[in-house]
């Protein structure tokens, strides 16, 4: 017995010894490393998963090949989507309060492609049948298709997994049920008398027998892509860098490119939803996404300046824990590719070397392939978009005898504290006098440009002037705004 533990204990000792040695090891770029079943299982056991408690078998083992040896060009290309679409997954479950381990399944189900159609019908990330994709919510017809829509898509999927969960209360039955549909698990758990997955899964399809080990060989591959030489192919910067917002007009993608100077194939790659090319008018609102430093541009064309006076930024780029307006930057996350440094990021960014140096901590310009770096990215690229007068209470950063501490002005503080007891909201302006002044009620989606044309006696300058709207206000439908004087 305890030669057989001694003997134990050298073995692990061994596997630990070779596994540190392969992590470590620099591989040739077309070389495919290989690794033992107990190399495989050790960083199995590994995983922290609260979706599905880790397991190691030939069904795990063989979808790992998969992604490692036999499609590993398509595994490099999902690799390279992680930090577009994993941080927007993770914030909607994050809302919901459920396990952000579920953003592996659009690993499993679509290898992260949006537009991806399987031979059955189904599409987008999360892979929603006809059928399914409506009764959550997602329109299909000839100008769109919402199972393609990154951020409705989501909301729909986790509705559907919420649902499910309420109903088995075990995240293996979830993702079967979600796999092979409801009924086929009910009569699997009736034929075997268990609601344990494992035990009821050879009643179960083929596929969907192997759904929750190809979601386990998921959670591996993301985590653990590096052991097996496997180098994401990254989006392009703008692709990583993007900003959403709802559109409520019909507006086409050329509109769109014209004004924001967006690539047209970047266009349809970040809304895949739309098949003809246009946002076609919603009550509820179409999603949109641009990359984030072009986003201002499109509110300065749909003519909203009073949402659009929060994206005034400072000419600095600072970071925003430091300056308390991080409303008007973008935190986004840049992987470095090979041979890049902090110079050539600086200039690429359009900031300074030592805001890189300061954002990450770092203490060398040489950066190594795959790090991830943070960047601060102001949401408007040109404060010369503007159509109206900039106001006196701009934000802006100032710099203190302290390095790299900055300090709002004094004015900046003032109305930090008076915005605050306003809540933000628009208030008439004290000692006007109802009987003096000419009022006109805010309809839905009407803005303050809309009102300026229809009185020709008054600017869109004297609406903002007149009416003492600042920064971050907001005005609602039914909001009373003055646009003249009685005579």
């Amino acid at each position: 017995m305890e030669k057989r533990f001694l003997t134990s204990i050298v073995f692990l000792l061994l596997s630990v010894g070779v596994a540190i040695g392969q992590q470590t090891q620099a591989y040739a770029p077309s070389e495919i490393p290989t690794f033992t079943d107990a190399e495989l299982l050790s960083r199995i056991r590994s995983i922290q998963n609260k979706v599905i408690p880790p397991r190691f078998d030939k069904t795990v083992k063989s979808y790992i090949n998969t992604y490692t040896v036999r499609k590993r060009d398509k595994t490099e290309r999902m690799l390279g989507k992680l930090d577009v679409y994993f941080p927007m997954f993770e914030r909607h479950l994050l809302e919901r309060d459920m396990p952000i381990d579920l953003k592996y399944l659009p690993v499993v189900e679509s290898a992260l492609n949006p537009r991806a159609i399987s031979r059955s019908g189904a599409a987008g990330l999360w892979q929603f049948m006809p059928p399914t994709g409506r009764e959550y919510g997602l329109k299909i017809n000839s100008l769109v298709d919402e199972r393609k829509d990154p951020t409705k898509s989501t909301k729909a999927a986790l509705t559907y997994l919420s649902r499910l969960y309420n109903k088995y209360g075990d995240w293996s039955l979830v993702l079967a049920a979600y796999n092979g549909g409801p009924g086929r698990v009910n009569r699997a758990i009736k034929r075997g008398r268990s609601k344990n997955f494992w035990r009821i899964r050879r009643y179960l399809p083929a596929e969907t027998r192997a759904y929750v080990p190809a979601f386990i060989a998921a959670s591996y591959i993301v985590q653990f892509h590096h052991h097996h030489n496997l180098q994401p192919i990254l989006m392009d910067a703008e692709m990583q860098m993007t900003e959403t917002t709802k559109v409520y007009q019909r507006i086409s993608f050329q509109t769109i490119s014209e004004i924001t100077g967006t690539d047209m194939k970047m266009l349809a790659d970040l809304n895949p939803s739309y098949k003809q090319r246009f946002l076609p008018t919603s009550r509820k609102g179409n999603y949109l996404t641009l990359p984030a430093h072009r986003m201002a541009a499109l509110m300065n064309y749909l003519g909203r300046p009073d949402e659009r006076l929060n994206r005034i930024a400072a000419q600095g780029i600072f970071k925003p824990s430091d300056i308390l307006y991080n409303n008007n930057f973008n935190r986004s996350t840049y992987i470095v590719r090979g041979g890049e440094t902090v110079a050539a990021l600086a200039e690429k960014f359009n900031c300074t070397e030592n805001d890189i140096r300061n954002w990450n901590k770092l203490e060398q310009d040489q950066l190594p392939r795959g790090r991830r770096l943070i960047f601060y990215i102001p949401k408007v690229s040109a404060v010369d978009l503007l159509p109206v007068p900039l106001p006196d209470n701009i934000p802006l950063a100032v710099a203190s005898k302290g390095a790299n501490k900055y300090e709002l002005p004094a004015n900046q503080k003032q109305y930090r504290e008076e915005n605050k007891k306003s809540k933000g909201r628009y208030r008439l302006p004290k000692g006007k006098k109802k009987d003096k002044y000419i009022y006109h009620q805010l309809r839905r989606k009407e803005s303050l440009k809309d009102v300026a044309d229809q009185y020709p006696n008054i600017s869109l300058d004297d609406l903002l002037e007149f009416n003492q709207i600042s920064i971050g206000q907001q005005l609602k439908p039914g909001s009373r705004i003055i646009v003249g004087e009685k005579k």
